[in-house]
């Protein structure tokens, strides 16, 4: 009988050492480390009431003096924005005498009460949400500049197309073989001069370098209509030129890529007026944009009503409830609480 582990362990270790095995590969047969083993039958002699750790002082511990004069130095560098690494370095390079080391002003860092452990940054300040809101035809004009592909490689053709958010017509447009400020500039001047728009309260559009341009600041200012940008980054806070660069470069009377910007300039063109003037839109309540702008929709939305009240006269079995006609809303707007879809009743 074994009178103890240990002596398990030294015949197992003998055993095997007899066997061929280094002391070392019959630890690790055994599945001991050297160091457990040399710790384990060479232990060193218990202390009588031993002091915790945190109570002993010695040559190792800062003294009270040192550690209040740290954490001065630390209070001091946190309100100039500074890093504890920052701190212990500009402290180690003030040829001064050096109060501790650098993980030692970390811990003094950690038992203050608003400790900034790490480099202050610069933050930008959040950029306020453009809102923008059209009760009617002609007020607000959202922009954008898309691209429509050439037949050569890295050839693009850019598209500007300009608006009316309230009934989503386009209003204004070209197509250049670049962005130029001072065309973008003219686009919105002639847009907003044409007759029968009625007076352009706010040009909405992206925060791009023809966008923010002195001279379409100088320009806007001169005809007196506010100018409203999106955030950067945010393409969502001009959602409808979003949606309208999507339809008119995959439009069923367009072409994926265009021989030249002539031909580019012709077929955008048909585009565009089969937009205006033919294609129902979802967005408002589909009606075409024309007859949203010019407010012809009314007659429509009359007819409308009209057939769909003969046919739930026909057929009232076919319907859970008299069938209503869906019209526009009465505003428009973009970062702004939404207003529930109107109807008119066919009775």
């Amino acid at each position: 009988m074994y009178q103890s582990n240990l002596d398990l362990e030294e015949h197992l270790i003998s055993c095997l050492r007899r066997s061929g095995y280094s002391k070392k590969n019959a630890l690790a047969v055994l599945g001991l480390s050297e160091s457990s083993y040399y710790y384990r039958h060479h232990p060193r002699p218990r202390v009588k009431n031993p002091i915790p750790h945190t109570k002993r002082s010695g040559a190792k511990r800062i003294s009270d003096a040192d550690r209040a004069q740290i954490a001065v130095l630390l209070s001091a560098g946190f309100e100039q924005g500074l890093s504890v690494r920052q701190i212990y370095y500009q402290h180690l390079d003030s040829g001064e005498r050096l109060l501790a080391g650098e993980r030692m002003f970390y811990r003094i860092a950690q038992t203050l009460r608003d400790p900034v452990v790490k480099p202050a940054r610069r933050t930008r300040e959040p950029a306020t949400v453009p809102t923008v809101t059209a009760t009617g035809p002609g007020q607000v004009f959202v922009w954008d500049v898309t691209w429509v592909k050439g037949s050569h490689t890295r050839v693009l053709y850019a598209l500007h197309v300009v608006m009316d958010l309230f009934s989503r017509k386009i209003v204004g447009w070209t197509l250049q073989s670049r962005e130029d400020k001072n065309v973008a500039v003219m686009l919105i001047e002639e847009t907003i001069k044409q007759e029968g728009l009625g007076r352009v309260e706010v040009v909405h559009s992206d925060n791009g370098s023809i966008m923010t341009s002195k001279d379409m600041a100088r320009m806007l200012e001169r005809y007196g209509v506010e100018q409203s940008l999106i955030r950067p980054g945010v393409s969502n806070d001009n959602p409808h030129c979003e949606s309208v660069n999507h339809t008119i470069k995959h439009h069923r009377l367009g072409l994926e890529v265009y021989d030249s910007i002539t031909d580019a300039d012709e077929s955008l063109g048909l585009v565009i007026s089969a937009y205006n003037t033919t294609d129902y839109h979802s967005g408002i309540a589909n009606f075409i944009p024309e007859q949203v702008f010019d407010g012809s929709w009314v007659s429509t939305a009359q007819q409308r009503r009209g057939v769909l009240r003969r046919y739930y006269a026909a057929h009232p079995e076919r319907f859970h409830r008299p069938p209503r006609v869906k019209v526009p809303a009465r505003k428009v707007s973009i970062n702004a609480s939404r207003v529930g879809d109107e109807y008119l009743l066919i009775e």
